[in-house]
């Protein structure tokens, strides 16, 4: 068996001597200097607001623009205080070919709901707009029978037929709210001349 090889000692300058002695109040005032140094950039970013987050779109201004070309009233339901819309926009056929109104709206209970509604529904828009969810079932809802789609852990759906559209409300909320957005969403379509 061969003896055991002595390990070369390391060498170090006397720099490097000099650094590791040296007291950890170099240290601390380094770290003072970069933090000090970071301290106006952190202080000129914006700090967020709660109030930057509350967008109000004028949804019944966007849904006239959208009329012109939607061939059906494009829903702008009267909501009472406290529902904010945050987008209202016409979207052209996508990948499913399908051109439809969709409106977003933030609830009193700071829950989301979205309107989707075209004239030309067809079962592969309805799945991607309830997100796969399937039919389980109805609700009456301001005089109309309502199709409920959900399935776990996925948002909620409710979908009508009425009048020249489909209309499909999706989210988070709770029935309440469901429910006052569907009859409000009703009620316009029945206040609103049909669109020729």
């Amino acid at each position: 068996m061969s003896e055991p090889q002595e390990q070369p000692k390391p060498v170090i300058t006397d720099q490097q001597a000099k650094r590791l002695s040296a007291p950890i109040g170099g240290m601390i005032l380094s770290v003072l200097v970069c933090a000090l140094a970071f301290l106006p950039i952190w202080l000129l970013n914006a700090f967020p607001k709660e109030s930057t987050y509350e967008r109000n779109i004028n949804v019944t201004a966007a849904a006239e623009q959208a009329a012109g070309v939607a061939g059906f009233d494009p829903l702008a339901p009267e909501l009472p205080e406290g529902w904010n819309s945050n987008y209202a926009r016409w979207t052209g056929g996508g990948a499913d070919g399908v051109a439809h109104w969709e409106v977003g709206y933030v609830t009193p209970d700071e829950e989301f709901l979205s309107i989707a509604q075209t004239a030309d529904a067809n079962p592969t828009w309805l799945a991607q707009q309830t997100k796969q969810a399937p039919a389980v079932g109805e609700r009456k809802v301001a005089g109309h029978n309502w199709q409920i789609r959900h399935q776990p852990e996925v948002d909620r759906s409710l979908v009508l037929e009425l009048k020249d559209s489909t209309i499909v409300i999706s989210g988070t909320a709770p029935d309440k709210e469901f429910d006052v957005l569907a009859t409000a969403a009703t009620g316009f379509l029945k206040s609103e001349p049909a669109v020729k």
